[in-house]
């Protein structure tokens, strides 16, 4: 089988052009070079590590090297068994000789496929993974690009290496932020998750989320029921709005595969004032979605494993004009909310 192609793309001297043979059984060459004191790069343009590249800067190496990216191809499976493709987001290579020793630390992109995250985890929630002949370890990429399919990391010897997955929550709701949590956001914001006792609603376990957003000053939230949406309430406008049977939706929250498109109609109680025993009726629709996202920068930090979840609510109500209105959440584990979008402007943490 013909291996894939390579390039090799001199710095500072004379590079060679990679070879297409096997180095040992069970692994691919897709590169070499001879790189000395001068530095070099290294590319791969096409095949399983397209896109990898590896720079070794001027006096990393005090003597000529020659460097090699070999794939890791995996061994023959036992008659009948069922082939496994290698373990996204990466596929695993070595940067042979293993031995080698920068004395500066050499940069290595590596390609990887956030796709393959997209119903896991953040897109840009991912380690690379590296053993050498002494120690096996894993580090956050300086560099982690979801549109470019790629990060960046560097080196000081060589070894096995792939981009693999992070870290990640064994529940999709631990996403969510604990209850009884305060959070102050960016231009005058804050967010509060808060349990709701209300003895209009005995044996409910109901707690909310509680939005104040300035400069248009707002307080209002979201009533929710074990994880699902079951009414909002305004604090401004003293009104509290419940959506009838909702707490006993499995499905309420669909992925944006899954489309982005309202419900069916729910039955509303309205209470305005809010305190009051007395409801007037209503309609509402609700939709959702959401969808694991790219990295986010909050509060001078870089979050990788980011989920998005939009909630608009559309209403047909007698005591306030018919309208609709969606609002975007960014959430992390071990954080809670990291922020929001309200149509109007970005609320973002102030600290993590």
């Amino acid at each position: 089988m013909p291996l894939p192609s390579a390039r090799v793309w001199p710095l500072v001297g004379l590079l060679l052009v990679g070879c297409s043979h096997s180095s040992s059984s069970g692994i691919g060459e897709l590169a070499n070079a001879v790189i000395g004191p001068d530095g070099g790069e290294l590319r791969i343009e096409s095949g399983p590590q397209a896109g990898l590249v590896l720079t070794v800067p001027p006096g990393a190496l005090s003597d000529e090297v020659t460097l090699r990216i070999v794939q890791i191809v995996p061994q023959p499976l036992p008659p009948g068994t069922a082939a496994l493709e290698v373990t996204p987001p990466g596929r695993p290579f070595r940067l042979e000789p293993i031995g080698v020793q920068f004395q500066t630390a050499a940069t290595l992109r590596l390609p990887f496929v956030p796709e393959a995250l997209q119903y896991v985890c953040g897109l840009g929630n991912v380690r690379v993974r590296q053993q050498s002949a002494a120690a096996s370890w894993e580090r956050e990429p300086a560099v982690i690009d979801v549109p470019g399919h790629f990060v960046e990391t560097t080196l000081l010897t060589g070894g096995q290496l792939q981009v693999v997955q992070g870290p990640r929550p064994t529940s999709f709701y631990d996403y969510f932020p604990a209850r009884d949590t305060v959070v102050a956001l960016d231009n005058g914001g804050l967010f509060r998750c808060e349990t709701i006792a209300d003895a209009r609603f005995p044996a409910r376990d109901l707690y909310r989320w509680r939005l104040t957003l300035d400069p248009l000053y707002r307080d209002f939230g979201y009533v929710l029921e074990s994880a699902a949406f079951v009414g909002r309430e305004s604090f401004d406008d003293d009104w509290l709005e419940m959506w009838a049977g909702q707490h006993l939706s499995v499905t309420q929250l669909k992925t944006i595969s899954e489309g982005y498109m309202y419900g069916p109609n729910m039955t509303t109680a309205v209470y305005r004032p809010a305190a009051t025993g007395l409801s007037l009726a209503g309609t509402a629709q609700l939709r959702t979605a959401w969808r694991f996202r790219e990295p986010m920068v909050i509060a001078g930090q870089r979050v990788l494993d980011v989920l998005e979840l939009r909630v608009d609510v559309a209403w047909n109500r007698s005591d306030i004009a018919t309208g609709h209105e969606e609002m975007i959440f960014w959430f992390a584990p071990g954080h809670g909310l990291l922020g929001l979008r309200d149509g109007t402007a970005d609320y973002l943490r102030t600290s993590l």
